[in-house]
């Protein structure tokens, strides 16, 4: 059995990463700030055009992958300025394809928010951009993480009652047994 080993540092990826060999990381996973949204975290990159923020994850994206030997993964999502969204994400992995740069399915977050804005629905969700090195299989395995179901099929569950019916109804229309 192989001991995980966690070690946890603070400071800017572009100046602690260049002193890292190649390969030496099995996954990063990060929130960087977003663009046009100001200073987000103490330390953290000032406001930044859309422009300006792409070509410096793309610093930050070529940093990670180099010492990352398994998925480089950023928890982000695009602002919205004047009611236009900003694709900075999606700016992001086109700039990153046009340099020859690997992706991965990118997938999103549900983050379970309450409506935010006045003017739109709510944003409950973000990208999950992944990088990889070119031709890179990455495997996952969902035993290093997860647990057997605990009930088997048919079992209790929390939102069902033992009839099958929604245990929450809909709100103001009773139970729904859908």
């Amino acid at each position: 059995m192989t001991q995980a080993l966690v070690d946890l540092r603070c400071g800017d990826l572009l100046d602690i990463l260049p002193t890292w060999p190649e390969n030496s990381l099995d996954l990063i996973i990060g929130s960087p700030p977003y663009a046009e949204k100001g200073q987000r975290y103490p330390g953290a990159v000032k406001k930044m055009s859309t422009e300006a923020w792409v070509d410096w994850m793309l610093q930050v994206t070529a940093a990670s992958v180099r010492v990352c030997r398994g998925m480089v993964l950023w928890v982000v999502n695009g602002a919205v300025r004047d009611g236009r969204y900003l694709p900075a994400c999606e700016g992001l992995v086109w700039e990153w394809y046009k340099r020859g740069g690997w992706s991965d399915r990118s997938c999103i977050w549900h983050k379970n928010a309450p409506p935010n804005r006045r003017d739109w629905f709510g944003n409950d969700w973000e990208f999950v951009l992944a990088f990889k090195k070119p031709g890179a299989t990455i495997h996952f395995d969902w035993r290093a993480i997860a647990e057997p179901p605990r009930y088997k099929a048919g079992g209790r569950f929390r939102q069902r009652s033992a009839n099958g019916e929604r245990r929450l109804g809909w709100p103001g229309r009773g139970t729904c047994s859908a």
